[in-house]
């Protein structure tokens, strides 16, 4: 269930939690409530996904909390007055001024979505998909991405009917394929955030344990070549320290492909298609799954090729090779595909960017296209099938 949180921190801290009705699910306060306890405390009634404040500028507490439950944290456009406190949480039953600003904060939060909800709800209705109201909200709140997108996302394998211009549904399918790559790209960083963190942590241990020696050593009567001890330290330290800087290294890189990808999610001149190294049988069936009719591919090296991933490739209807290196003679006789210079494009590790308006010019020449298709039957294919 996903949730809507109100929280008013201090000594004593007021919580709250409606459901996306506006109903209150659970209502409390509590001395010395540290935010590990309030976040668990929240997971036990379900996924908060909003967490609001009467503060205009929302309190620590309030953003560290909201942090740890992957919610968004919102507040009024300015401190609500004590009376408008009241005057909101009117309607329900609270113990103490701590439960009531609780209450009033949820109720920030979920007026402020308010019309955000209405239009979600309505579009699924008309899509007959009522069934996914709170994973979409969820996604168009945490990702700012828009509704249909949303429903494309939480639907890959069906087809998203909407009466909409087919460019737009086009743009769509941009957005699921980016929102792949882009969770790809966050479930690496917490990955790497993990091992820095063992690292900075065995840093810790190793720098104690130099120290513990040093102390021994000058407590000894006749000491046992300390300076070979903090020599073999130094350089474990100095290996461990290079270790986590390569590794913060690569976690910048992955940020930053993290920002990339986000910022990507807002263009709509660019198409990402997926980037072979060479049309080998290895390479494709790794990138199988991601290969959809009709695809249109990109080939470091159009010249490195076998026949099983050429017939399988034909086979799923691709049409266009958009080349690093294209065919030569000899290659381009196996191939039933148009090869064209990758002119307009951008290069990325797991796909390349290329333009929209160009890619579309290429898409157009259909009758050179038809003319290699029908070539390669008569050559490969007896029967014309």
């Amino acid at each position: 269930m996903k949730l809507i949180a109100g929280i008013d921190p201090g000594t004593t801290v007021g919580w709250a939690v409606l459901n996306l009705n506006g109903s209150v699910v659970g209502v409390g306060s509590q001395k010395e409530f540290d935010r590990d306890s309030l976040v668990a405390k929240f997971m036990s009634f379900g996924k908060i996904i909003i967490v609001g404040s009467d503060k205009f500028k929302i309190p620590s507490f309030v953003q560290e909390t909201a942090t740890k439950l992957g919610a968004v944290a919102v507040g009024p456009s300015q401190d609500l007055r004590i009376d408008e406190k009241r005057h909101m949480a009117d309607s329900f039953s609270f113990g103490n001024t701590h439960e009531m600003d609780a209450l009033a904060s949820a109720q920030v939060a979920i007026r402020k979505i308010q019309p955000l909800l209405n239009k979600i709800r309505s579009f699924l209705q008309r899509e007959n998909r009522l069934g996914l109201f709170e994973d979409v909200v969820e996604l168009v709140l945490k990702e700012e991405i828009g509704i249909r997108a949303a429903l494309a996302i939480l639907m890959p394998k069906e087809k998203v009917v909407v009466e909409e211009k087919q460019e737009e549904q086009k743009q769509d399918e941009d957005v699921v394929r980016l929102f792949s790559a882009l969770s790809r790209s966050r479930k690496d960083n917490a990955v790497l955030f993990s091992k820095n963190k063992e690292l900075e942590r065995r840093l810790r241990s190793v720098e104690k344990e130099l120290e513990e020696l040093k102390e021994r050593a000058s407590n000894l009567v006749k000491p046992k070549t300390p300076e070979e001890i903090v020599k073999t330290k130094d350089g474990q330290i100095m290996s461990l320290s290079q270790r986590l800087k390569n590794s913060l290294l690569s976690q910048n890189e992955l940020m930053k492909l993290v920002d990339k990808m986000e910022r990507l999610l807002l263009q709509d001149d660019k198409i990402p298609v997926l980037r072979l190294a060479r049309l080998g049988w290895e390479d494709v069936l790794k990138n199988k799954e991601l290969i959809v009719e009709g695809s249109v591919l990109f080939v470091d090296d159009a010249n490195q090729i076998s026949d099983k991933a050429v017939e399988w490739l034909y086979g799923k209807g691709v049409q266009i090779l958009i080349c690093g290196r294209l065919p030569g003679h000899r290659a381009r006789a196996h191939l039933p595909f148009a090869c064209v210079p990758a002119d307009e494009c951008e290069l990325l590790s797991r796909v390349v960017l290329v333009k929209r308006v160009w890619l579309d010019k290429i898409r157009a020449e259909r009758s050179v296209l038809a003319k290699v298709v029908e070539e390669y039957k008569k050559e490969r294919l007896p029967d014309g099938s």
